[in-house]
């Protein structure tokens, strides 16, 4: 029985020691859930990395938007938060970048996203609230499928 219990204390030391990596690739082929999630849920009701709304659209943007040439991907209602999204370019060019082995950041390559973070401050981090979600529906339960498999 000791031996059993040592082969398995064994892997999941090895399982340890690559937890990094295996965050990193489950990240690398969620990529689409994880930018959907700080899009959908975080950009598109106006919020900053604290969850704070940072804007409301006045009458004149809605009016603006209303005007046939002005067709923005989604509506501008005045007293609305901010939704980000205009011609679309800063959702369709959002990007994980991966600092190291243990972190990433989220990034847009629009020619928007570096005015929008001078006026609105941290836009591309995720609430804590959101990178729980990421944590918890998109990281560990690979995590733990991976490990079950190892240690079977």
């Amino acid at each position: 029985m000791e031996t059993a219990i040592l082969e398995y204390q064994s892997e999941v030391e090895k399982v340890k020691k690559e937890l990094p990596q295996l965050a990193r690739d489950i990240l690398i082929r969620n990529v689409n859930k994880v930018l959907k999630i700080i899009k959908e849920d975080q950009l598109s009701e106006g919020k900053d990395s604290s969850g704070k709304v940072v804007g409301r659209y006045s009458r004149a943007t809605e009016q603006f938007a209303s005007d046939p040439y002005n067709t923005p991907r989604q509506p501008k209602e005045a007293g609305q938060p901010y939704n980000f999204e205009w011609t679309g370019g800063l959702f369709d060019n959002m990007h994980l970048f991966f600092e190291d082995m243990k972190s990433y950041s989220i990034f847009s390559a629009d020619e928007k996203a570096l005015f929008l973070q001078k006026v609105y401050g941290d836009i591309f981090t995720m609430t804590e609230a959101n990178n729980d979600r990421v944590n918890n529906e998109i990281i560990l339960p690979e995590l733990i499928e991976y490990m079950v498999k190892r240690l079977i």
